[in-house]
């Protein structure tokens, strides 16, 4: 009889153990089901340029997901919101800390020095500082001093853009070799001569931040007597290597065209998805080839 009475309370204390565990996976399930798609949510407001909701959207993502497989993605939206908010500092900071990240990729480094380089170039280039340390860039504050730093950005965005560059290229050259397997190769090459296009954009700008040559042509005015006319010239010391890389996208696009309609008179049949890049790969090489030959044209212009 005391056996029996001894394995009611058991069987009881049991089945409630049971209960109270399904109770807490039936309430963790509904909460996983219910807890918002942070990642998806910050896309959203990325897109529609909510860049604080999007700033805040991610940054709560990677808290809960710091190994994430669009952990890159990720850092390299946060700096541009940053940059969009007008936060400078941070967003230097965290595109620079991600440009210098150990262990990411050619294609990765590529593209966070491109997106750094392009910081660079477009921020304001002047800041004022106030006694209390507080920076206002591109804006007046009260008891402040200006700062200009037009020199220093326009020097590490043609860094960073060449940088930028060097890793793109040869990633634009393989994707030539996949574009009838991969629907993206033909805007791979696209982003690997945007690269190389706004590099050498770059490099022309820093011409213009070095110091200018003093010419000077002897004449004779109306009366015979001699003058001397001066003027001053900047030397486009890098003249060489922007000519080097307008030639180098030309010879991309050109490549881009031929790989393009090679594959389309082969009669193969391919994805549709793929078709459709490689279709309108020639059109698309034959307009980058046509724009860095116009670039290259003002160039030479700019050194007459």
């Amino acid at each position: 009889m005391l056996t029996r009475l001894s394995k009611k309370p058991l069987l009881l204390g049991l089945g409630s153990a049971i209960l109270i565990a399904v109770t807490c996976m039936i309430v963790g399930i509904s909460f996983a089901e219910e807890k918002p798609d942070k990642l998806a949510e910050g896309d959203k407001q990325f897109e529609e340029k909510s860049y604080r909701k999007a700033y805040e959207a991610y940054e709560d993502y990677l808290k809960d997901h710091p190994d994430s497989a669009d952990w890159f993605r990720i850092k390299l939206r946060m700096g541009h919101c940053q940059a969009q908010l007008g936060n400078h500092e941070k967003a230097e900071t965290e595109l620079t800390e991600l440009a210098d990240k150990d262990g990411l990729s050619d294609l990765e480094r590529g593209r966070a020095d491109y997106r750094l380089g392009h910081y660079f170039m477009e921020r304001p280039h002047y800041y004022y500082e106030n006694s209390k340390g507080v920076k206002s860039w591109g804006k007046w504050i009260a008891d402040s001093s200006y700062h200009n730093t037009q020199k220093d950005d326009t020097e590490r965005a043609k860094d960073r853009l060449a940088a930028s560059f060097k890793l793109m290229e040869p990633e634009g050259r393989k994707a030539l070799k996949t574009l009838g397997e991969n629907p993206d190769s033909v805007a791979m090459v696209e982003e690997a001569y945007n690269a190389g296009l706004d590099a050498a954009a770059a490099l022309h700008t820093w011409q213009y931040q070095a110091q200018q040559e003093r010419k000077s042509i002897d004449y004779f005015d109306a009366n015979g007597q001699k003058q001397t006319y001066y003027y001053y010239q900047y030397k486009f010391e890098d003249r060489d290597e922007v000519i080097k890389e307008l030639d180098a996208l030309v010879k991309l696009s050109e490549d881009l065209k031929q790989s393009c309609q090679s594959l389309l008179v082969q009669g193969r049949e391919f994805p549709k998805d793929v078709m459709d890049a490689i279709s309108a790969g020639p059109k698309k090489a034959q307009n980058m080839a046509a724009l860095a030959m116009y670039r290259k044209a003002q160039f030479l212009v700019a050194l007459t």
